[in-house]
């Protein structure tokens, strides 16, 4: 015999259960109960985490992010001094350095930023994370043995960054911090 939803099956000489015909099965009920608990607080019903920026913002983020990318590419962040905390500067100096000492070279290119969005603000507003996510090619070379490598055969990375940027005083961009999320 097959078991049904909610209810049991007879079985026995006597043809007596332990469970009486069209009664509901507990472990059902939890189920349905359960399901609907995680429906209800399902990400859709919550608030966006979220905020959108204004057109203008996200083009200051995007020049922003473009100048920087191509300060690193080109091996001197000395440019964006101006634009960055000493600490976040620092750190990223010395990463360059590293990278230069090891006789390697990042070449990118093709630098689209497809999302920008608020993830925090702190400060009234005034200091704001930003999530930026794009695609870029993004190769490291050798500086010794090839240093123009032809980069139209290596794909797009997908990059995810969080960005930390103080507006300051007047609408002046500070960058306080830099942190890869994700590349693919």
């Amino acid at each position: 015999m097959w078991a049904r939803f909610g209810g049991g099956h007879g079985g026995g000489a006597s043809g007596v259960s332990g469970y009486s015909r069209g009664a509901p099965n507990w472990l059902a009920w939890l189920g349905l109960l359960i399901l609907i608990g995680v429906i209800l607080k399902a990400p859709w019903h919550l608030p966006h985490r979220y905020q959108r920026v204004t057109v203008a913002e996200r083009q200051a983020i995007t020049q922003l992010f473009q100048r920087y990318q191509a300060a690193w590419a080109s091996g001197d962040i000395g440019a964006l001094r101006p634009e960055m905390a000493a600490l976040a500067y620092t750190k990223n100096e010395a990463r360059l350095a590293k990278l230069t000492a090891r006789g390697k070279r990042e070449i990118i290119k093709n630098i689209r930023v497809r999302r920008v969005v608020v993830q925090r603000d702190q400060q009234n507003a005034r200091v704001r994370t930003y999530r930026i996510s794009g695609t870029m090619v993004d190769v490291v070379v050798d500086t010794t043995a090839y240093a123009h490598a032809r980069t139209r055969w290596h794909r797009a990375t997908y990059f995810k960054d969080e960005w930390t940027i103080d507006f300051g005083f007047a609408n002046e961009l500070r960058v306080m911090a830099i942190k890869p999320l994700l590349t693919i």
